[in-house]
């Protein structure tokens, strides 16, 4: 019987997939053999091609699937500790254990070259080639679909990047780039993914360098490839050499042979794989690039994907030519080969697959030493050049400033933190937990606090990131007034907290800056409003870059007839809810554009502050100590990756959740809410028995999270046949805590002094803080 294979259809919308349907699939039926990608990871490999605009993915455990609207097959499959992920040319498919579809990423911005498994997630290389720009970064790809862009470098020149090699302290990306490709690339980047230095390859006397793959060493890293002479006859010469962090080279060596395809490090070897019409060659060498051994296989493949160790074993993957399908039609071919690095070679053993990852024997046959690789001396001896790489954000023409002289400062990081327990730069008040790239701090306290000097920033242009994840429970901690807080003689404390800070409610001088968040107000819990401000002081008013959303509708309605009770509800502002299980990517930056606030790459809001910063003073993460006269108020939650600019910054969009539906409550005692239904729609009609309910309507995100509800809407449904109207301008007249929903006003106050407590009370919508 055929063994059948399973098929997805996965349903495309931007960014991630939303629906799936299941049938099976017969990937011999509908074209299998027309193989255009194989690769594998741990023992599972994949076969992919595409027809049309449909991408089909078959494994070797026989589940298979196709994805409509890519036309693109996949190319790189990498297990990670929760799933697979599966890298095309312009998108990313995560599947779980069970080879399941979880969600898929398009780029369509942008070339994904390489996928490299890095801790829970994913790091991408990618390569952009526009009009007016080209480039190169890396970018991070989270369990959730999420993307980040790491690094960006733009007008290098055409290129790509062909891999990532992790070290102890460090990393090592590589690829080509200049005319034909033809100057291998390497960049050493740091643990934050930071450039430290990079240089091209090229010959001594200008030959092309292709670099095959790099390794990690005891030293640094060790760069492998071809180095390529002379126009009308091709010739290839392979190398090996060692370079430490800084981008020395240690030593190198060369070898006369034939095109070397795969390279794989296994133990304190490295194992290559040479490919020509009449067979393979697998040959050994050790960490310095000495030849141990060699040995030749009398067999071909068509193409070679992939080639890997497993359990003691050589696994190539490839194709073999099948001749159907118009002349294009391969099939996946597995070759196990083992015990070559044997001193006699007496049990060398080659299985075959095909569908699976060992199915028979066949009559390959070994060659044994009868290739001898010749050892050059000087003649192709490799020299590298420094670059003056940049870090450039890739932003839209109209964004563009004016072009700077050659005596402006090199644009980047001025100041880094990893915010990681034993490197953090900061005094800090908070507990180290997993954080969005290693550690991260967690303010558990009002009192809690990251502080930094004021020197470290720029006074006339710059920015500052940061990653932020809201505490569990953020709109039960927030809806109520803390132990710590205080009153003012009659003025009672204000709502929210500081994520950033140098100044609190104290006097402010010129250049002072706050950046208040209110995820919801104790004041009046039932307000549906959030803000969020970054403003800076003028010496007269602050000059405020902030908005307010929604987390919750504001305006809801119901109707009651025979037909049932009809509850409609809308948005007079965009949603934005404080989701405890995301990070927050916080960016704000002064300069010639003003002050700005970017949440998650989104431009939030924009002041025309365009004056200097206050640097003489410490500024902190949360607020910065110094809590006259309402006490503590930093913004709990974690916060890692702390980074300051001398320019500013247009971060990556990113995006913030989606809402996917709501959770309409009803019950019959107020504040319990023990039932609920989900819905899409703005509008639901219930069924209910004659009586009283208390009904409340709360957002759904895409991530699962549910939102604060609105406050509880009474309705009496009648015993009788008749239609009673309620809507949210029409609150009832019976004593309740409950009330219909209305249109909210918020009032703010009128600052015209230079004190920042007035100031943080226009932003957290507060009364007015005299002078002492």
């Amino acid at each position: 019987m055929k063994k059948l294979f399973f098929l997805f259809v996965l349903t495309l919308l931007p960014g991630l997939v939303s629906a799936m349907s299941l049938r099976e699939y017969s990937p011999g039926v509908e074209g299998a053999k027309g193989i255009q990608e194989a690769n594998c990871a741990a023992n599972l490999c994949m076969q992919s091609f595409f027809q049309g605009s449909e991408t089909y993915i078959v494994f070797t455990n026989g589940k298979g699937m196709k994805i409509n609207g890519l036309g693109d097959p996949a190319r790189e499959i990498e297990r990670l500790s929760w799933g697979y992920l599966i890298r095309g040319g312009s998108y990313i498919l995560a599947l779980d254990d069970s080879l399941n579809p979880l969600w898929i990423r398009e780029k369509k911005d942008m070339d994904l070259d390489t996928l490299v498994p890095w801790d829970s997630y994913g790091l991408v290389g990618f390569t952009i080639s526009r009009t007016t720009y080209s480039g190169f970064g890396i970018g991070r790809i989270e369990k959730d679909g999420r993307f980040r862009v790491l690094l960006k470098y733009s007008n290098i020149g055409e290129g790509y990047l062909k891999g990532i090699a992790r070290g102890a302290n460090s990393a090592a990306i590589f690829g080509q780039f200049g005319q034909s490709y033809g100057e291998g690339f390497i960049g050493i980047i740091d643990s934050s993914f930071h450039l430290r230095t990079s240089f091209y390859l090229v010959g001594s006397k200008g030959e092309r360098v292709r670099i095959l793959t790099v390794f990690p060493s005891k030293n640094g890293y060790i760069v492998t490839g071809d180095i390529e002479y002379g126009f009308d006859v091709l010739q290839r010469v392979f190398f090996l050499m060692e370079i430490n962090e800084k981008g020395n080279i240690l030593w190198q060596k060369s070898y006369d042979v034939k095109p070397v395809i795969r390279g794989i490090k296994v133990g304190n070897s490295l194992v290559f794989l040479e490919a020509d019409r009449e067979g393979l060659t697998i040959f050994s060498t050790d960490l310095k690039g000495n030849i141990k051994w060699t040995k030749r296989i009398r067999a071909s493949l068509s193409t070679i994907k992939d080639f890997f160790a497993s359990d003691g074993s050589y696994m190539i993957v490839g194709t073999l030519y099948t001749g159907d399908f118009g002349g294009w039609g391969h099939k996946l071919a597995i070759l196990e080969v083992s015990d070559l690095d044997c001193s006699k070679c007496e049990n060398i053993t080659i299985k075959e697959a095909d569908g699976s990852i060992v199915k028979r024997k066949t009559n390959i046959k070994i060659a044994g030493e009868e290739w001898k690789p010749t050892f050059i001396a000087s003649k192709t001896k490799i020299s590298h050049f420094q670059t003056r790489l940049e870090v450039k954000e890739i932003i839209k023409e109209e964004e563009k400033t004016k072009t700077t002289t050659k005596s402006t400062p090199r644009k980047g990081v001025v100041f880094y933190d990893p915010l990681d327990k034993g490197k953090t730069k900061g005094s800090v008040k908070g507990e180290y937990r997993a954080g969005v790239a290693g550690e991260c701090i967690f303010i558990g306290e009002d009192d809690g606090y990251i502080t930094y000097k004021g020197e470290i920033l720029p006074a006339k242009e710059g920015s500052i990131e940061f990653y932020w994840k809201p505490p569990k429970d953020i709109y039960k901690i927030y809806s109520r007034r803390h132990d710590e807080w205080k009153n003012y003689g009659s003025y009672t404390p204000p709502d929210g907290g500081f994520l950033l800070d140098n100044i609190g409610w104290r006097a402010a001088d010129k250049g002072a800056f706050i950046l208040p968040l209110v995820p919801i107000s104790w004041k009046d819990p039932h307000n549906p409003r959030t803000w969020v401000s970054w403003s800076i002081w003028n010496g007269k008013e602050w000059i405020s870059a902030g908005n307010n959303f929604l987390t919750r509708p504001d305006n809801v309605s119901v109707k009651v007839s025979d037909s049932g009770v009809l509850i409609k509800w809308s948005f007079s502002k965009d949603v934005l809810i404080w989701d405890p299980n995301e990070w927050y990517h916080i960016a704000v930056t002064w300069g010639i554009r003003g002050n700005e606030l970017y949440i998650n790459g989104i431009k939030i809001g924009e002041g025309d502050y365009r004056g200097p910063i206050q640097t003489n003073k410490d500024f902190s993460l949360g607020q910065n100590p110094g809590y006259w006269p309402y006490g503590p108020h930093s913004m709990l939650g974690c916060y890692d990756e702390f980074r300051v600019y001398n320019y500013q910054i247009v971060p990556e969009k990113e995006g913030l959740s989606k809402v996917v539906g709501y959770i309409l409550y009803y019950d019959v005692e107020p504040g319990r809410r023990r039932n609920k239904v989900e819905v899409r729609e703005k509008e639901y009609t219930l069924q209910l028995n004659p009586g009283v309910y208390y009904i409340s309507i709360a957002v759904r995100l895409e991530t699962g999270f549910i939102g604060p509800p609105t406050n509880e809407i009474k309705v009496i449904v009648p015993p009788k046949e008749s239609e009673t109207s309620s809507s949210s301008t029409k609150p009832s007249t019976e004593k309740t805590n409950s009330k219909t929903l209305t249109n909210e006003k918020i009032e703010t106050v009128t600052v015209t002094k230079g004190i920042c407590g007035p100031g943080i009370i226009v932003l957290f919508s507060l009364l007015l803080l005299k002078r002492r």
